[in-house]
């Protein structure tokens, strides 16, 4: 699978969609041998879910993970619709420190409304709550 690195952007046609996993995503060109899948939290942080993917809809997406062994590869779709969010949440680096305000709790965990960084949803599952 070296025709794709962690970084690139692809596109292909969403194929399933289900939980827990998110969507399967057949990919353009000899890619489409590779199985792809959008997890459920890369799905999208700017729409509902089932908005976002639904079986027959093109996406264009970044390789977030390449799997040699499993011959799979992980994409998100939340990178492509917010560019300048991804890029600066991929600039941080563990023992940075932000300031930000409690914004939701869920059982699974906490969401916190920074105060750096370009406006972003405080919770993708309640994509509607965007600061």
């Amino acid at each position: 699978m070296r025709a794709v690195q962690v970084g690139d952007i692809v596109s292909g046609t969403v194929t399933h969609v289900g939980r827990p996993r998110g969507a399967a995503v057949k990919l353009d060109g000899r890619l489409g041998l590779v199985s792809a899948d959008i997890g459920p939290l890369d799905v999208s942080w700017g729409h509902r879910s089932d908005e976002a993917v639904q079986v027959g809809r093109r996406v264009t997406a970044e390789v977030i993970d390449v799997d040699d062994e499993r011959k799979g590869i992980g994409l998100s779709l939340a990178a492509t619709e917010n560019p300048e969010l991804w890029a600066f949440l991929k600039g941080l680096r563990p023992g940075d420190v932000l300031s930000g305000e409690v914004a939701d709790i869920q059982r699974f965990g906490v969401f916190v409304r920074l105060e750096d960084g370009p406006p972003h949803p405080v919770n993708p599952f309640h994509p509607w709550a965007v600061s």
